[in-house]
Parts: structure tokens; C-alpha cells; sequence
């Protein structure tokens, strides 16, 4: 159980550190001062990374209960909750304030919000799963195939990230 809760926030934090470092480099190459990933890498080690995990992480819990729950409910809350990392790291709110934002921000285009949610939801976690599944069910699972989901969903992830960064510029 230790080593298990010590992986889990080793890749939490990680996930944290990516996002953000994404996030920051899509938004330098919107500026025109396209930064490499490396100085990306390092300015979001300088920035509250575990802000950004937590946004992260609880907006993506909300939605998906919801989603989980009945499907309606799930896609409004993704949809109002889909600028939620790009306030945190942008305009550098803490996650409760930068989830009021977001809300505030797509309250009269909440349908843009979903559609963006559902978007990244299907580009960087249903697409992956789908493509795993295909790939077990050809050869069977074996112990990589965890591995091999995370490296899927960080291939389509700045996908995600870049239709997030969008809507919040719109």
C-alpha cells in the first residue's frame, strides 16, 4: 500500500508538471514566442504545479462521476468546468476561484464548453481505451498494457489541452 500511494502521487505530481509545461507552451506559440518544452518543463516547475494537478484532477472527478452517474449531468459539468486549468495557469487563481471563472466565463456558451468536453474526453481517454481494447483483444493482455494506456493518452493529450486553451481564448 505504501509503495502504491508513493507511485500514485509520484504520478499525480508528474501529471501536474506535464499539463502545466503543455499548457505554457501551446500559450508561448500563441504569443509568438515560441519556447521549447524544456523551458516549458522548467516554467512549470516554478509555477504551482500542484494547483494545476488539483484543478486537474477535480474537475475531471466532478465530470466524470457525473458522466458516470447520468451522461447530462456529466457533459454540463465538463462543459462549465472546461477552462478551469487554462484560468489556473493564465490568470494564476487558486482552483476553487479558477473553476468560478471558468463557470462565469462559459455560463452563456456552456454548449461550446461541452463540446470541447467532449471532445478531449473522446480525443485523449475513450480513443485510447478504444485502441487498447482493439490491440488486447488481437493479442492479449499483458503486464504493459497499463503503460501502453498512458502513453496513448499522452500522444492525444495536448490534443485536449490545445481545444481547452482554445476555448478559453475564445
Amino acid at each position: 500500500p505504501v509503495a502504491a500511494l508513493l507511485l500514485t502521487s509520484a504520478v499525480l505530481a508528474l501529471t501536474g508538471i506535464i499539463v502545466n509545461a503543455m499548457y505554457l507552451a501551446f500559450i508561448s506559440a500563441v504569443l509568438n514566442r515560441a519556447a521549447g518544452f524544456a523551458q516549458c518543463f522548467g516554467w512549470s516547475l516554478r509555477r504551482s504545479v500542484i494547483t494545476v494537478m488539483l484543478g486537474y484532477i477535480l474537475t475531471n472527478a466532478l465530470s466524470h462521476i457525473g458522466l458516470i452517474l447520468l451522461v447530462i449531468p456529466g457533459m454540463i459539468l465538463g462543459g462549465l468546468f472546461a477552462a478551469t486549468v487554462p484560468v489556473i495557469v493564465i490568470e494564476r487563481k487558486g482552483v476553487f476561484a479558477a473553476m468560478g471563472r471558468s463557470i462565469k466565463l462559459l455560463r452563456k456558451n456552456w454548449m461550446k464548453g461541452i463540446a470541447v468536453f467532449a471532445f478531449a474526453t473522446f480525443i485523449s481517454e475513450l480513443l485510447p481505451l478504444q485502441f487498447l481494447w482493439a490491440l488486447q483483444a488481437i493479442v492479449g493482455y499483458g503486464p504493459f498494457s497499463p503503460v501502453l494506456a498512458a502513453l496513448l493518452a499522452g500522444i492525444t493529450m495536448p490534443l485536449a489541452i490545445a481545444a481547452h486553451l482554445l476555448l478559453y481564448f475564445s
